[in-house]
């Protein structure tokens, strides 16, 4: 199953409406005032331009990033087309679960309350390579990483309910097949050249774990006992669509392949600001929604 522009802005709207979590103004524009998002992988791609809108709207912004010169470098490129809401560039390698630890420490010292996680980051790495923990550098990053985040996380966005966590998928995911004996790749056939791959198994399998954790963190949240506030946290995952970003920034593709191909491709594939822009959508479906309660 292909998702489109439309799978894609209904899944936003699961992600943020809740009549007592979205505030209207009187034109039905949506302002997100003292709520506080984080998105991982904020200083490019959707996840740049998700931030700009987010903060178009006026939301604070946490900005986790691995390389702070892009981060500062997205900063000024948002405020150059939008000066409300706050940025918060923080470091954060996803492929380091010490950095993880670390960053969650400064978040829960710093934030009194997350109203939305938006596990966005990830790679797409064709060749053999596993992180400082030993994980496949694919699984590592895309899925293990934001697991710990999340689990780290979690009772400050429960805290925060009604509260999201977004986890952003592919349709890849199924061609994914976890093997929980090995997690580092060692039984996966590499070129024997050290070369890389047309499209890595870790990928996939890391997209598959994301699906698997978004729906079992959704039950387990559902079905807590108690007054608590974890049945107020929404859990969704979702895949954006095929788009142009630096996801696949390793592919090993040549350029007569890119001559041969990137016309075609470029006809059904959105940019990132594309994709970010469908969020400005939310206005519309919401106050319709609103209408229909």
């Amino acid at each position: 199953m292909e998702c489109g522009y439309d799978t894609y802005a209904i899944t936003s709207l699961c992600c943020l409406n809740t009549l007592s979590f979205i505030c209207f103004l009187g034109d039905g524009e949506i302002i997100l005032d003292g709520k506080v998002f984080l998105v991982t992988g904020a200083s490019a791609g959707i996840g740049k331009e998700t931030t700009r809108e987010l903060a178009r709207l006026g939301a604070t912004v946490i900005m986790a990033c691995r390389d702070m010169e892009k981060a500062n470098q997205a900063v000024k490129d948002i405020r150059s087309t939008v000066d409300s809401g706050k940025l918060i560039p923080m470091e954060l390698d996803l492929s380091k679960l010490d950095s993880v630890r670390s960053f969650a420490q400064r978040v829960l010292r710093d934030f009194p309350r997350i109203d939305v996680l938006i596990n966005n980051a990830g790679v797409s790495v064709p060749y053999r390579s596993t992180t400082d923990d030993g994980f496949e550098m694919n699984f590592g990053v895309n899925h293990m990483g934001h697991y710990l985040l999340t689990r780290l996380l979690l009772d400050r966005v429960v805290q925060s309910a009604p509260s999201r966590v977004v986890i952003v998928a592919s349709t890849l995911h199924e061609r994914g097949r976890i093997d929980f004996d090995d997690l580092s790749g060692e039984k996966w056939t590499w070129p024997a050249d050290g070369g890389k791959v047309r499209l890595s198994p870790g990928y996939c399998n890391s997209k598959l774990a994301n699906v698997y954790f978004a729906r079992e963190l959704a039950d387990r949240l559902r079905t807590t006992q108690g007054e608590g506030s974890a049945q107020d946290v929404t859990v969704v995952s979702l895949c954006p669509g095929f788009c142009y970003t630096e996801l696949f920034r390793y592919s090993d593709i040549k350029w007569y392949q890119y001559v041969m191909f990137a016309p075609v491709a470029l006809l059904f594939m959105r940019s990132a600001s594309q994709v970010g822009d469908i969020l400005n959508d939310i206005n519309n479906l919401l106050t319709v929604y609103k209408m229909s309660e």
